[in-house]
């Protein structure tokens, strides 16, 4: 036995132990050196290729994946996982392909049948969809997202009734886990949409409608379908005459009639339509013509055009691109390198961008982005943006860059978002420190989790009543999450206690709420988040309402309104364009999926998934009227800066995970002022918008001040600078 067969044999051997003991930093970082040690050895390929999978470093686990099939190309389990990597880096063909031949090695497999069956559904290969999870479900039956999966690609074939029994089997599995409560409400909404009361076997939404029509009203079914042909043949005045001779008292009517009437332009009669159509309840049907999902993914194909936007937003995205321009440092003074290491939450890189955004700095600040994050942000910042996936990958930037002061964006979030261990963060925290590097952390809790034991400061929120569950069934269900995050953040608090603490608005602590700790905050307003007053006259065009809804805020609205929430939400996107005003929203993809089935009419609204950063700002800083769920949401921030109103619906879900943080965010995002919470059943007009806005509009002035209280960007680098390295030595020499 050779001296490096040996050394592999070491690393092998300790890396699949700590693997085992789901020490995956450690394991990866052994693994590693084994296979460098055996090129060839197939089980140090595999077993890397878990540690990167579990650390969720995507692109080098399926490089690995890939080295392991072709060591070894009957291994079944390389396949599969070189499928998981490529299912998260949304290579979707390449992903169908692993898994097919992952489940000709190995036929028995439940997953790699689930997760073939998710590729295909985000290609749309519907009936391969339904084959791939009839097969699934025959190895076993017990999970309720298989059956859901099932149910969406029926419903997409128009298989009306195999999709309400895929359904209603994925429900009552959920109503046997309350672990999976959130997830209810959506299936519920899906079965309506399907086929709600259907009363017999291979009828349509549709067909069930004509036949609750002409039992209510004999003889109105032939008038009824006469209307949804002249529906699918676009004769919008002749339909209407149809339906409006009809008005049964069925939601489903009401709903045929918006999308007409809003192409005729009567869009009052049609928001009046769409409420009745709610307000009745009942059968929904499908569209006439080409299904709401194509018609809303046409118009998102002509989405960034000037057709369908105002200048405004265009001017607003140059002068947010000439902000991002990094400036040569050749011959610049000398001064301090920033390093920003972010988590992999969209209000984190805001922050960042909020801080280097039109500053000299930018050009000394690089940028390190765990995968999920930089795929959509490669250039945050032009030239100085990195990826990152472990500890060693962050002091590898260190020793490259030579930071003097590193922030961390959240480390509270690092072992909550990317599976850090208290260990790694508390590792990092000394190696920074031991290179010299001031450590800064962002923190979403404003300060509250070290004046508060975090079992009394953190308390999900759950509703007191549930149709389906009762509140002893939620609180068991929360409670393993409660458990996690207490051990978790207690380990993160006391790790990073000592360390100089970021806010993005000036900390103004009420007297009565001052500690210790206080001391170590640091904030900043960057002057260039103002913009400009534009030079030249905008050209008159149909102002945008914006609607911003997160994953998080999403499911807290699913868990307390239930399957109305969608809805609601459709409600708000007709009601604006009644108000004469183009309604943007953008949510989370299972959300929008869900909502665009529930939508009477596609003509004048955008629906998004996703939006990169300058788009979203350019859309946020260009629209009359931002609406959110959320409070704690830092884009809203730049609005404030900008002395644009915004309209609250809810308090969101990091103050109902936290209640107790709530006076500060008063106090520091707001300035005092406390933004009144809109009831977002409350129809919105102009009128109603507008003077929800007078509120704002009376704090704008005092506001703005009160926010350039905080130091501009060098200013705050130059004060930290001048403190001592930490936050406790900085009071021990104050003290003296």
């Amino acid at each position: 036995m050779t001296f490096d067969s040996v050394r592999h044999s070491v690393a092998f051997k300790g890396g699949t132990l700590l693997l085992r003991n789901e020490r995956w930093r450690t394991a990866a970082f052994l693994l590693g050196r084994a296979a460098k040690l055996a090129p060839d050895h197939w089980e140090s390929h595999n077993n890397l290729a878990v540690a990167f999978l579990k650390l969720a470093r995507w692109k080098e686990a399926a490089d690995v994946a890939q080295r392991a099939i072709a060591l070894d190309p009957t291994a079944a389990d390389s396949h599969a996982f070189l499928g998981i990597a490529l299912l998260q880096l949304e290579r979707w063909e390449e992903a169908v392909a692993a898994y097919r031949q992952a489940i000709a090695l190995d036929p028995d497999r439940y997953d790699s049948y689930d997760r073939l069956g998710i590729a295909l559904l985000r290609l749309e290969r519907w009936n391969d969809v339904v084959e791939t999870y009839e097969t699934a479900l025959k190895l076993d039956s017990g999970h309720h997202a298989a059956h859901h999966r099932l149910g969406i690609a029926l419903q997409q074939l128009g298989r009306w009734d195999a999709a309400a029994a895929a359904f209603r089997r994925a429900i009552e599995l959920v109503a046997d886990n309350s672990a999976a409560a959130a997830e209810l409400s959506g299936l519920q909404l899906n079965l309506a949409t399907a086929v709600a009361q259907l009363e017999a076997s291979g009828q349509s939404l549709t067909a069930a409608l004509l036949q609750r029509a002409e039992a209510l009203h004999p003889g109105t079914a032939a008038r009824l379908s006469r209307a949804i042909e002249l529906l699918e043949g676009e004769q919008w005045d002749e339909a209407l005459a149809q339906l409006e001779a009809l008005i049964p008292d069925l939601g489903g009517l009401h709903f045929l009639r918006v999308d007409p009437l809003i192409r005729l332009g009567r869009v009052p009669e049609a928001v009046a339509a769409h409420h009745q159509a709610v307000a009745v309840g009942g059968l929904i049907p499908r569209l006439p013509g080409p299904p709401t999902a194509t018609r809303f993914a046409r118009r998102q194909a002509a989405f960034w055009t000037s057709d369908n936007l105002s200048s405004d937003v265009f001017a607003v995205e140059r002068w947010l691109e000439q902000l991002s321009v990094v400036r040569d440092q050749a011959g610049a003074m000398p001064a301090p390198r920033l390093l920003f290491v972010l988590d992999h939450d969209f209000g984190e890189l805001a922050t960042v961008k909020f801080f280097v955004l039109g500053q000299e700095l930018a050009g000394r600040a690089t940028l390190l982005l765990p995968e999920r994050l930089y795929v959509h942000n490669v250039d945050a910042v032009p030239g100085r943006t990195h990826q990152y996936g472990s500890v060693e990958d962050i002091l590898q930037a260190v020793d490259r860059e030579q930071p003097q002061i590193v922030f961390l964006c959240s480390g509270y979030l690092l072992c909550e978002h990317l599976e850090f261990t208290p260990d790694d963060l508390g590792r990092l925290i000394d190696q920074l420190r031991e290179r010299g590097c001031r450590v800064v952390t962002a923190d979403p809790f404003l300060g509250m989790l070290s004046k508060q034991d975090p079992r009394t400061l953190i308390r999900i929120d759950i509703p007191t009543q549930h149709p389906e569950f009762t509140v002893e069934q939620l609180t068991e269900a929360k409670r393993p999450a409660e458990e996690r995050l207490w051990a978790g953040y207690t380990q993160s608090e006391q790790i990073l206690r000592d360390t100089y603490h970021l806010y993005p608005s000036y900390c103004d602590v009420a007297e009565d709420d001052v500690a210790e700790t206080d001391a170590r905050n640091i904030a900043f307003f960057n002057d260039r988040l103002v913009r400009p007053a534009s030079a030249t006259p905008v050209e008159a065009a149909k102002p945008h309402w914006l609607f911003i809804l997160g994953t998080p805020d999403c499911e807290i609205q699913a868990l307390f309104e239930g399957a109305a929430f969608v809805d609601i939400v459709a409600s708000k996107l007709v009601e604006t364009l009644g108000a004469g005003r183009h309604p943007i929203l953008i949510g989370p993809r299972a959300f929008v999926d869900q909502l665009v089935l529930r939508m009477p009419t596609a003509e004048g609204i955008d629906i998004l998934s996703q939006c990169p950063f300058t788009q979203f700002y350019a859309l946020l800083l260009s629209a009359e009227h931002a609406f959110y769920w959320n409070v704690v949401s830092h884009s809203l921030l730049i609005r404030l800066y900008n002395r644009l109103p915004i309209v609250q619906f809810d308090r969101g879900h990091l103050v109902r995970t936290a209640p107790a943080i709530y006076d500060r965010i008063v106090g520091w995002y707001y300035q005092g002022w406390e933004p009144t919470l809109r009831d977002h059943r409350e129809p919105l007009t102009l009128e109603t918008v507008a003077r929800w806005a007078e509120e704002y509009g009376r704090q704008a002035d005092r506001l703005m001040g009160r926010y350039r209280r905080a130091p501009s960007p060098d200013q705050m680098i130059a004060d930290l600078m001048g403190r001592a390295p930490t936050p406790g030595l900085q009071a021990s020499m104050s003290n003296r």
